[in-house]
């Protein structure tokens, strides 16, 4: 076996048992074969023919001097409609419903053969077309329509369906399937809309078994108005804000029904509790239902800053007179520190500052994280007072 499809020179030497030897050398031209091939029309009892469209090839680009022999698989063939053809695109007529197997055989310029069989159908004249609407009666604008194809035909097989969504008011509107099976779902969604309450649309649905093999049917949906939820940003907040009243969702159609919220910290009316979600990202679905059952829904994310730590200390006793260093701790993003009041102490921006005061005070440690949240404690100083001790005394000792 030779490949690719070239020149060869063969060789063959002969040597004897005195081992005498000679040798003998002969070119052998290997040509390309074709490969056959074609492509099956979809036809029908009523067509007046299947016309048949080969497309055969050859690796040297030939296929021009291509000849060609038909066969069509017709035991009913007759002289007038003959079970063969030499033509590149033969047509033939086919009196019976059936399963054929047609072969091409081709033959290249240098005389190379090679042949090919397809199994063809020749489909019943009554096709019937049929669909079924997937839950129907619940249909919202703003969701698919969704149909299963039940089409049938007496023998063969459904070789192409078109589906017109809104046949009255839209017939351009359509959907053509090649490759139709039952069983197969279609689905469409229609404009959606928030009034009137509901809209109603002619499916029309054409089944073919051949080229004028054909049958149609027709549905009327029912849409009903569908909610339209928008849901506007959020804007971050700190863990230590009070629990607050989401506003910026809502519905926009006008459409009687309930909003209902889902989420971290959150509560089904929408009461966004930071402390309760913690710090991070949290993302918040609102769901709006209809009374007529359908449903809109948006989620928004909320990011919630983490709240700095702050401890002023525990309160402190002081002579007066003297001096004391307030032990704070704190942590967070990026913080920033200040103690008030700024009164009797040395550096109010710095965590563990000097103090002296001379009566006692109350100082309050702030701490700013980098996002803007506050968080703050107290620490008590108490001054103990230097005893006034008298000099003098009464003559009754009193």
């Amino acid at each position: 076996t030779f490949s690719p499809a070239k020149t060869y020179a063969v060789t063959l030497i002969t040597i004897t048992d005195k081992t005498c030897a000679d040798t003998l050398v002969k070119q052998v031209t290997i040509h390309d074969l074709p490969e056959p091939d074609f492509v099956l029309p979809e036809v029908c009892l009523s067509d007046p023919f299947a016309a048949f469209t080969n497309t055969s090839t050859i690796t040297d680009n030939s296929a021009a001097q291509f000849t060609y022999l038909w066969n069509f698989g017709d035991a009913n063939a007759n002289a007038g409609n003959p079970n063969t053809s030499t033509k590149k695109d033969p047509q033939h007529s086919y009196t019976s419903v059936g399963v054929y197997n047609v072969q091409l055989t081709v033959t290249s310029k240098d005389g190379c053969i090679s042949d090919t069989v397809k199994t063809f159908t020749v489909n019943g004249a009554l096709p019937l077309a049929k669909f079924s609407v997937d839950n129907a009666g619940s249909f919202c604008s703003n969701r698919d329509v969704i149909i299963t194809d039940n089409s049938s035909v007496n023998f063969g097989n459904i070789t192409k369906v078109e589906i017109y969504w809104d046949y009255q008011n839209n017939p351009a509107d359509k959907i053509t399937d090649e490759f139709p099976a039952n069983g197969k779902k279609y689905s469409y969604r229609y404009a959606d809309f928030g009034n009137p309450a509901t809209k109603s649309f002619v499916i029309k649905y054409v089944a073919y078994s051949g080229i004028n093999c054909v049958n149609e049917t027709q549905q009327t949906v029912t849409i009903k108005a569908s909610p339209l939820v928008q849901f506007a940003a959020m804007n971050p907040v700190c863990a230590a804000v009070d629990p607050f009243t989401i506003t910026q969702a809502r519905e926009v159609n006008g459409i009687s029904g309930t909003g209902v919220f889902m989420g971290d910290g959150v509560s089904n009316g929408g009461l966004f509790n930071p402390r309760t979600a913690g710090a991070g990202e949290h993302s918040i679905l609102y769901t709006f239902t209809a009374a007529n059952g359908c449903t809109d829904a948006l989620s928004q994310t909320i990011l919630v800053y983490p709240q700095p730590t702050v401890n002023a200390g525990p309160d402190r006793t002081l002579l007066e007179g003297g001096y004391l260093i307030l032990d704070a701790t704190a942590s967070g993003n990026d913080i920033t520190l200040l103690w008030t009041p700024n009164t009797a102490i040395e550096n109010p921006l710095v965590l563990t500052p000097k103090v002296n005061p001379v009566n006692d005070i109350t100082y309050t440690l702030n701490v700013t994280s980098s996002e803007g949240c506050i968080s703050k404690d107290d620490v008590f100083v108490k001054i103990l007072k230097t005893p006034l001790i008298p000099n003098a005394f009464s003559p009754n000792g009193d």
